[in-house]
């Protein structure tokens, strides 16, 4: 998908630009979205498209010359934005905050949870457990979503002027503000709140979002123990054959973090397998070479 560039238009919904020669773009495939598409994310084969008063469009874009429709969610608010990690979307929802919607399923999304914020989410992006939201003239949200089931606000930066759009890039916070331009904040001062706020252990066996998901090499897995126990750490692929043993043995309580570098794996999806005596818990992740 290197050769292609994907807009939203609006009316027009989505556009496909061949732009292997940048001199000489050419429209290849184009998809009418029922809504005004806003804003589009592109992962794996699929466009995800933030189609205002008609919600989340999942289209299928393998052959950019010839678009379907995969599935769609309707928010029944206004979805200005689209942001995806692992196995769900998050949308920017202007007046309704952030709503988070399942994508395990691409032909059935469904919304899992959402955080109503003070204004009019405009913009979201996500790195690791976190969702940035820029909020209008509620400013920068800053939402730990490591469990996408219970969203939870970290802190508040409050802009000069109305926050429209952010990005994350290394540890800064890029902020489109309106009338006062371009504001660089510094994202790990949010975070840093966050690790205070939660110095106590896990209340109960978790397996966060694996990050950078998808990856090309090497992505992070963060799980939280309550308390001291034997586990087992593993890695499937969809066929439900064991492809890596990460850790089997006794593991103490906190938040502990690890590695997996898919070394001669090929691209697909795989399924972290967090598992005690009488809990599971997994994640789907996204190898792309």
């Amino acid at each position: 998908m290197e050769d292609y560039a994907y807009i939203a238009d609006g009316d027009s919904g989505l556009r496909v630009i061949d732009i292997y020669d940048l001199e000489r773009p050419v429209e290849v495939g184009n998809f009418d979205t029922p809504g005004f598409a806003r804003a589009v994310t592109i992962v794996g084969n699929y466009a995800y498209i933030a189609d205002d008063n008609r919600g989340l469009q999942i289209v299928d874009i393998s052959e950019p010359e010839h678009i379907s429709e995969v599935g769609s969610y309707d928010t029944r608010g206004w979805t200005w934005d689209v942001a995806v990690s692992g196995e769900y979307a998050y949308l920017a929802d202007e007046r309704y905050g952030l709503r988070i919607i399942d994508i395990s399923d691409p032909e059935n999304p469904g919304e899992v949870s959402n955080l109503d914020t003070d204004a009019d989410a405009y913009s979201v992006t996500v790195d690791g457990d976190y969702a940035y939201v820029a909020d209008g003239e509620g400013g920068v949200c800053v939402i730990h979503v490591g469990d996408p089931e219970n969203p939870r606000l970290v802190d508040t930066f409050y802009t000069p002027s109305c926050a429209w759009d952010v990005c994350i890039s290394g540890n800064y916070a890029f902020v489109a503000d309106g009338g006062h331009g371009l504001l660089i904040l510094d994202a790990e001062d949010f975070v840093d709140v966050e690790l205070e706020q939660n110095e106590q252990l896990p209340s109960e066996f978790i397996l966060y979002e694996v990050y950078p998901n998808p990856f090309n090499a090497t992505t992070t897995i963060t799980y939280g123990l309550p308390s001291p126990g034997y586990i087992s750490l593993s890695v499937y692929d969809l066929s439900g054959r064991k492809i890596a043993t990460l850790i089997n043995g006794k593991m103490n309580s906190g938040i502990h973090k690890l590695d997996w570098k898919a070394v001669g794996q090929t691209s697909g999806v795989y399924v972290v397998r967090l598992e005690t005596v009488d809990v599971v818990k997994t994640r789907k992740v996204i190898l792309l070479r």
